[in-house]
């Protein structure tokens, strides 16, 4: 009998089935860690997104009613470096690319179909029927971000009118 070396054929296969299944569970926790850091860079960008817009909005004055609102979003101004009162920002909405948002004159990268949603409500400090613009001290914000696959984020700030007396 003469003595052979090397591999028999079902060697061969239980070598290639082991191979297969490794090569199969490594590739789904890649895969896996890949949708993972996906949607961890999409909540982030949807963070960023609704922090600075918010942040904006409430740099914005809250004007006593009496001066009067309407000049922003819902009365067709687009431009929302003229936005003088926090109700301006009412029914505000854009999307990416955002040439607003920079880093050193930079824009910053955001991907297409990123939009972003601001409604701003009039609530009362004192029991009432319904808050209205006249009555209100208090204005809750919301800033909404929706990410091309869907997935939203809001943010809600509560903004008060402080009167100085002087």
């Amino acid at each position: 009998m003469q003595s052979r070396s090397g591999f028999t054929m079902i060697e061969s296969m239980i070598a290639s089935t082991v191979l297969a299944t490794v090569v199969i569970g490594i590739s789904t926790a890649l895969m896996s860690s890949h949708q993972q850091t996906t949607a961890m860079r999409e909540q982030s960008m949807l963070l960023q997104l609704t922090r600075s817009l918010i942040e904006e909005i409430a740099s914005t004055p809250f004007t006593d009613a009496a001066d009067g609102f309407g000049g922003g979003w819902t009365a067709l101004n687009r431009d929302r470096r003229t936005y003088d009162d926090i109700y301006d920002w009412h029914g505000y909405a854009d999307a990416s690319p955002f040439q607003s948002m920079t880093v050193s004159g930079a824009p910053l990268d955001y991907p297409a179909n990123y939009r972003r949603s601001v409604i701003v409500e009039p609530l009362l400090a004192t029991l009432a029927p319904a808050p209205t613009l006249a009555g209100s001290e208090l204005a809750q914000v919301t800033v909404t971000a929706t990410s091309p696959a869907g997935r939203q984020y809001q943010l809600r700030r509560l903004v008060s009118r402080v009167k100085m007396e002087g």
